[in-house]
């Protein structure tokens, strides 16, 4: 039996006060690509 790996990301959505951008974290860019929202849908 051949093993896969798995990921998961917890949407966990706030204001990103402490990231210190008025835009919510949820909207940011990712790791250089689309949104964490957008990559959810």
């Amino acid at each position: 039996m051949s093993r896969s790996k798995a990921a998961a990301l917890v949407m966990a959505a706030g204001a990103g006060e402490r990231l210190g951008s008025r835009t919510p974290k949820q909207y940011l860019p990712l790791a250089g690509g689309p949104n964490a929202l957008r990559r959810a849908i």
